[in-house]
């Protein structure tokens, strides 16, 4: 299948400006467009056989196949992105209830980003976490990973994090997926930060 650049010759068949998901078509490649979420990448791809994400375009390309099988989805995803929006807005106000005078910020994904401090609020894809002061990240659930110890060194494994409200927890990210740890010190945050073992999806 070849590759197709999003900004040219571009014809959208089936569009939701509010919700950011998006059918478009490029000469003979279809492309779903879709918010970056861990929770709708697995849905899409539950639901649309064959489909893979092109860097290029930061979209997913759709297989002539599953073309008709992607348009009869787009509804479904729409909703399921509407869930996690309202899910999104009340762990937000959760969390402005909690702080007084909070600034509530999408978590900073970046290679190494960390935030610290208490969990403040969980539903059902985020979670709001205090980040010094009056901040607060949000995170997604889905994308969080915290590492099990098993019976010898080398048997440890890398469960996805069921977060707790009151928790004190260290989320740093590694290529995108964050890594959970029990907070440290923050004289010992330097140096833990380059010891960070990195999570698998």
């Amino acid at each position: 299948m070849a590759k197709a650049a999003r900004k040219t010759k571009t014809e959208v068949v089936e569009e939701s400006q509010e919700s950011g998901v998006m059918l478009e078509t490029h000469g003979e490649n279809t492309l779903l467009v879709l918010p970056f979420s861990d929770h709708l990448r697995r849905v899409a791809k539950e639901k649309i056989p064959g489909i893979e994400f092109d860097p290029q375009s930061k979209s997913w390309q759709v297989p002539a196949e599953s073309v008709a099988i992607a348009k009869s989805s787009l509804d479904a995803l729409r909703a399921e992105h509407a869930r996690m929006d309202a899910d999104r807005i009340k762990v937000s106000e959760q969390a402005k209830a909690a702080v007084e005078n909070a600034v509530v910020k999408a978590a900073y994904k970046a290679q190494d980003a960390r935030s610290s401090g208490k969990i403040l609020a969980v539903g059902d894809f985020y979670l709001a976490q205090a980040n010094g002061k009056n901040y607060v990240a949000v995170h997604e659930v889905g994308i969080l990973r915290q590492a099990v110890q098993g019976d010898t060194p080398d048997s440890t494994r890398w469960d996805r994090y069921a977060p707790q409200v009151g928790e004190q927890k260290s989320i740093v990210y590694k290529r995108g997926v964050g890594v959970v740890q029990d907070r440290v010190p923050e004289k010992t945050q330097t140096a833990e930060r380059n010891r960070q073992p990195e999570a698998t999806r």
